[in-house]
């Protein structure tokens, strides 16, 4: 089971995105456009996330747009990196970055995919 892996994105948006914003207004993301990276608050890490996952057609986009914002770019980059990673999956990561990867780490990350999907029940 594969809950994001090519899904349409105007489906996820009107899905899940607007209903979280409608709840909690707080996180709405398509009101103010963030040029920077915000600290570790969640509220607004959520916002710079959306606004690149919604805005850009692929992984690297994603990620290169959300980290290059600065301030917390790790936590917004671990985030947009799980959203893209489920949505175009393995394949559209760039070979020139999955080939820098240690290998113990690489091998630690497949292993800990393959958990969570089998606690998913995927």
């Amino acid at each position: 089971m594969r809950p994001l892996r090519d899904a349409d994105k105007n489906h996820l948006l009107h899905t899940y995105a607007h209903p979280l914003a409608a709840l909690h207004p707080e996180f709405k993301f398509r009101a103010i456009r963030q040029s920077s990276n915000p600290s570790g608050y969640i509220v607004d890490t959520l916002q710079a996330v959306f606004q690149n996952f919604f805005d850009t057609d692929n992984f690297q986009n994603c990620l290169i747009g959300v980290v290059n914002r600065g301030g917390d770019a790790d936590t917004t980059g671990a985030i947009a990196e799980m959203l893209a990673g489920a949505l175009y999956g393995l394949d559209e990561i760039p070979e020139m970055w999955l080939k820098t990867l240690d290998v113990n780490i690489s091998r630690a990350c497949a292993a800990q995919a393959q958990a969570l999907i089998r606690i998913a029940g995927a």
